[in-house]
């Protein structure tokens, strides 16, 4: 039987057999001895997304350490709230850290720390997962203009700038 560690775009955990492109973590380990989850779906703000493979580690999936999770693709990691691993996928998340900062007008991109903080806090309402809704046809009515996909950007900026 699968486990309960492959991530939908919505952030839930379900049990399929197809392990997807890319592997992570939601900081440390929230499985359960029997290899079954609890309540618990993650420790930590540091929800990362990683290659299946690297420096030839090999891993037992759901042992000791942290809980394995598989994403389909990298945009299913990024819609659940995930973002690259500054360790296996270094070259991503120093770009994803500069397309944050210049989003935000930043000087310099954000440490990893900073960038946890403030995903985590938009990821969460309360400890259930934050939805945010739109109408699926809110872009197609306006053939994916790109003013149309820079409002919709925007709606999960305004938070971090209104902390600011």
């Amino acid at each position: 039987m699968p486990l309960q560690n492959r991530v939908t775009p919505a952030g839930e955990l379900v049990a399929v057999t197809s392990r997807g492109l890319f592997m992570g973590n939601r900081g440390g380990r929230f499985h359960r001895d029997d290899r079954t989850l609890g309540a618990r779906r993650w420790v930590s703000r540091a929800w990362i997304c990683c290659v299946t493979q690297f420096k030839g580690r090999h891993r037992a999936v759901w042992e000791n350490g942290y809980t394995e999770l598989f994403f389909l693709d990298e945009p299913t990691a990024l819609a659940a709230g995930h973002r690259s691993c500054f360790e296996c996928r270094r070259g991503d998340a120093l770009a994803f850290a500069a397309s944050w900062a210049a989003a935000r007008h930043e000087p310099v991109p954000p440490r990893a720390a900073e960038m946890d903080r403030v995903l985590h806090a938009e990821r969460l309402d309360g400890r259930n997962k934050r939805r945010h809704p739109l109408p699926i046809d809110t872009c197609s009515r306006r053939r994916a203009s790109s003013a149309c996909w820079r409002r919709i950007i925007g709606r999960s900026g305004i938070r971090a700038r209104q902390r600011a």
